[in-house]
């Protein structure tokens, strides 16, 4: 399978990992107009990769993936790069799940099928979460927030 880098060479980096092909693909047309540097990932081992040989700046993450789940993936990369704003998207949010997901430092989750405007929301207050702060930690507090069960109310 081919991986994908869609990229200007300005604006803010955006990597989407998820084994499915055309979701994948669609984020990035997603978000590409919107000035996203954007990077696409089949898998989570090859989204760990992306993020060593890239600055990214927010990740979007499928939870369950075959070769290293989206939690795994982002484990490693806030290793690599603290700052990472990460958004997990699953069509399985149960409570495990989202324990795990705030443990690891997701600012939300996001459910399958997925509403574009909903994770648009999200990477927009990642974005406004970190002028605020200066660009540091994206991360948010357990709580409400724009996807499902995580930010702070």
């Amino acid at each position: 399978m081919k991986i994908e880098s869609r990229s200007g060479s300005r604006g803010l980096s955006l990597l989407i990992a998820d084994d499915d092909e055309e979701l994948r693909h669609s984020l990035g047309s997603a978000f590409e107009p919107m000035g996203f540097n954007v990077y696409l990932a089949p898998g989570g081992t090859r989204a760990v990769r992306l993020a060593r040989e890239n600055a990214i700046d927010i990740a979007i993450l499928d939870i369950n993936m075959p070769d290293l789940s989206g939690i795994e993936a982002m484990r490693m990369i806030r290793k690599i790069r603290r700052s990472v704003g990460c958004i997990f998207i699953t069509s399985d949010p149960t409570a495990l799940v989202k324990e795990r997901a705030v443990f690891t430092g997701g600012f939300a989750i996001v459910r399958k099928p997925i509403r574009i405007e909903r994770l648009r929301c999200a990477v927009r207050e990642i974005l406004g979460r970190r002028e605020v702060t200066g660009g540091g930690d994206a991360r948010r507090r357990p709580g409400a927030g724009p996807g499902d069960g995580l930010g702070p109310k």
